[in-house]
């Protein structure tokens, strides 16, 4: 089983390395149309747009996005 996993917005790395609300739609569909057998998200509590503008936390993805935007995305996941 393959599966991917993405941390919601700025990572560890800073932002050359941002999943963002813009990349969510299309990893879904791709992954939906190679099979993948798994796709989730790093730090569920990052999940919201509490802080953007900034590096990210381990609270806020540092993106602008509504609160739970990449599970509702996720939830559509069938495989």
């Amino acid at each position: 089983m393959i599966g991917v996993t993405e941390m919601p917005g700025i990572d560890d790395y800073g932002p050359d390395e941002t999943f963002s609300t813009a990349q969510a739609v299309p990893l879904l569909t791709w992954a939906q149309r190679q099979g993948i057998g798994m796709i989730s998200f790093w730090a569920l509590q990052r999940d919201n747009g509490g802080c953007p503008g900034t590096k990210g936390a381990g609270t806020c993805s540092g993106v602008v996005q509504p609160t739970w935007y990449f599970s509702h995305v996720f939830e559509h996941f069938i495989r």
